[in-house]
């Protein structure tokens, strides 16, 4: 019997320039978010976040008030959001690239 894959690509691009939803946990599952990889392709400095949304609170997974222009940064984490939890993200440069993993597991 084939083993389910967990693995999972959440977002890959560009972070949009005012903060938005990028991701939204689906009913029925958990998601763990294990990888943020982040590459400033512009030219200045960036605010960079990304943040976890749930019922009535929120709290900032990844933030940089000033990820200079051509800089990389790589985070490894163990956050979880429940069904219906949402990523936001902003990159006011404008070219902020964005790769976030993790795991989608199915709630039992």
């Amino acid at each position: 019997m084939p083993q389910p894959v967990y693995s999972t690509r959440f977002f890959i691009g560009v972070l949009p320039e005012a903060e938005a939803v990028i991701y939204s946990a689906p009913a029925g599952h958990t998601v763990v978010i294990k990888s943020l990889e982040l590459f400033n392709n512009s030219g200045a400095a960036s605010l960079t976040l990304i943040a976890i949304h749930g019922p009535g609170a929120a709290a900032n997974l990844y933030t940089n008030t000033e990820l200079g222009a051509a800089q990389a940064v790589s985070k490894e984490t163990f956050q979880v959001l429940n069904a219906g939890d949402t990523l936001t993200a902003v990159g006011t440069s404008g070219g902020v690239q964005a790769l976030i993993s993790g795991y989608l597991l199915e709630a039992v």
